[in-house]
């Protein structure tokens, strides 16, 4: 629905973006790389960044974090 999709102000909800995480996520594990791809542009698109660290010798590796826009993370 267009309210579980956005927020009054235009910006995804919490919900949809988890939503969408999650189906990223799965196609991830299945080795769908166009559909996690996709995914994740379908969210910048709607100003959600992601950002992954694969790097070994960050503080959290593989740590996954998102933001929008307006301020919000997860």
């Amino acid at each position: 629905s267009a309210s579980k999709a956005a927020a009054r102000d235009g910006t995804p909800s919490a919900d949809f973006i988890n939503e969408r995480l999650i189906a990223r996520e799965k196609a991830r594990a299945r080795r769908d790389f166009d559909t996690a791809d996709g995914i994740r542009e379908q969210l910048y698109k709607a100003g959600v960044e992601i950002w992954e660290s694969d790097a070994p010798r960050t503080p959290y590796p593989g740590e996954r974090v998102w933001r929008t826009r307006d301020g919000r993370s997860g």
